[in-house]
């Protein structure tokens, strides 16, 4: 496949012929004729967001570059950016000049025409990766080249595994290296939360239709592409502090946005703090879309898809933190999600794709039939085969509160379908947290931390002091509390008749 592929899709489908992004401007095709590696260079002259791209998917080194010219350019660009110099014409010169480098370059007047190589700085991960691509060409007809002429087929098979990006040796088992392991033994698991979900794995957000679950899953983004909880029980750590991709298969950009400004609204986040997490990228949508990461492969068994293929490595590529994938089974591609052996494929593909970044993955998954109902918020309410579950490391169960809890938080009938209650129920490498923690449907949808045993424990106490001060019976605390005479027994049934559909006793 073209490196420069998009997904596969019917043309008869307008929504099948989105690419894997909502950004239309990054979207585009490179225009015919444009000479990849100055494009480059044009884009990061242009944008510095442009340039942190470049950077990242080309690496520091101008080994990618085979023009004499461009590979001195860009490692001047390189050095101005780790120098958080602004880069332009101006200090670009200025710095080959000091180099040495600028006849090299092109003189002035080619540095002049890197910005005109260029139609728009959107498309500079598509130049960038047929640079890199272009690259590892040349790199495997120089391995083939030296393998003609000293025939040593175990040094031709480490260059184009390090060439390819593909483990030497992978299909042998090699002991894995514990020198270090007493270091290692006292440093704390990564971590997207302090809560658990650890990097290179996949987590579940399981829970009924209507619950929430996608305004959860956006608000957890959020979180993580603001490096500050939004959600009690939910902290970031340090580990996650790269962008963050949210794929949701059933909300189009305007559903997104819509539940983006009710998020504002509930937590008090400004508009404009969202807005710039956007434009630089630091978190980015993929929306209304949904392309089956694996495929039939004719025999009963699954294989990974264009899409996943292309997915892989836009995560490869942006290292992103968290990857939100909603909802899981629109994206799975199984025809039958109670199927061990298939769910236990996209399982495997779930953790390609976290190791892929770097980060971790978390997939919004619907309970079983019984979860709505259940008091019980274990791991087991996911739906499907169970193989998904095991292979989770972390998930976090959600449910539209009880009536049993409604009844002892004293909410009324009328209230309880605004109220959330989640717990984690696995936390693999992590503490296990005990409790459950409760969330309310804000208008708009938006879920917002509420702490209702703290509420109760306020209307307890506001039931006592108001009974304290309409009686007339001056009772010590000791005759409140133990008193056998009757203004002290009759004050305690009030109290438990007052207090009755609160405490729940």
């Amino acid at each position: 496949m073209s490196p420069n592929a998009a997904i596969a899709t019917p043309r008869s489908s307008p929504m099948r012929q989105k690419s894997l992004t909502n950004d239309t401007a990054c979207s585009a095709h490179p225009v015919a004729g444009v000479d990849p590696e100055r494009a480059v260079l044009g884009a990061m002259l242009l944008n510095p967001v442009a340039a942190k791209i470049a950077i990242t998917m080309l690496g520091a080194a101008q080994t990618c570059f085979i023009g004499q010219d461009t590979a001195c350019i860009f490692r001047a660009l390189v050095s101005l950016h780790r120098a958080n110099i602004p880069l332009d014409m101006v200090t670009l010169t200025d710095e080959l000049e000091k180099s040495g480098s600028l006849a090299r370059a092109g003189g002035a007047s080619g540095i002049a025409e890197l910005t005109d190589a260029v139609p728009t700085s959107a498309n500079v991960e598509h130049y960038a990766r047929i640079v890199r691509e272009n690259f590892k060409r040349r790199e495997i007809t120089a391995a083939c080249d030296a393998f003609r002429n000293d025939g040593d087929l175990g040094e031709f098979k480490r260059k184009t595994c390090k060439i390819l990006e593909v483990p030497d040796g992978k299909e042998q088992l090699t002991l894995t290296d514990m020198t270090n392991w007493k270091n290692l033994a006292n440093e704390a698991i990564p971590s997207v939360f302090h809560e658990g979900l650890p990097l290179k794995t996949f987590g579940l957000l399981a829970g009924d239709g209507g619950t929430g679950k996608s305004f959860l899953a956006l608000e957890l983004a959020l979180s993580v592409a603001f490096q500050r909880p939004l959600i009690t029980g939910f902290t970031p750590t340090s580990d996650a502090t790269g962008p963050v991709l949210c794929c949701f298969a059933e909300d189009d950009s305007h559903v997104v946005s819509s539940r983006l400004k009710s998020v504002c609204v509930a937590m008090g986040v400004s508009l404009g703090e969202v807005d710039e997490l956007i434009q630089n990228r630091q978190l980015e949508f993929i929306a209304g879309y949904s392309e089956p990461l694996l495929t039939s492969d004719g025999a009963g068994g699954y294989v990974h898809s264009a899409a996943f293929e292309n997915l892989e490595r836009r995560v490869n590529d942006r290292e992103y933190s968290l990857v939100v994938v909603d909802p899981l089974i629109s994206w799975a591609g199984v025809s039958d999600e109670n199927n061990n052996s298939a769910m236990q494929q996209v399982a495997l593909a779930l953790i390609g794709l976290a190791k892929a970044s770097g980060g971790a993955v978390l997939c919004c998954h619907h309970t079983n039939k019984s979860g709505s109902r259940s008091a019980d918020m274990s791991q087991n309410l996911s739906r499907g085969g169970s193989s998904l579950q095991s292979a989770a490391r972390w998930i976090c169960t959600m449910r539209i509160l009880g009536e049993k809890e409604a009844e002892r938080f004293d909410l009324s009938s009328e209230d309880v379908s605004d109220y959330v209650e989640i717990a984690i129920a696995k936390n693999s490498y992590a503490e296990q947290l005990a409790g459950r923690s409760y969330l309310h449907r804000e208008r708009g949808g938006a879920l917002r931390s509420v702490n209702l045993r703290e509420a109760r424990k306020v209307r307890v106490s506001g039931i006592i002091a108001d009974l304290l001060s309409s009686s007339e019976a001056h009772l010590t605390r000791r005759e409140i509390s133990r008193g056998t005479n009757e203004k002290a027994k009759a004050l305690r049934t009030e109290l438990k008749k007052r207090c009755s559909g609160i405490t729940g006793r």
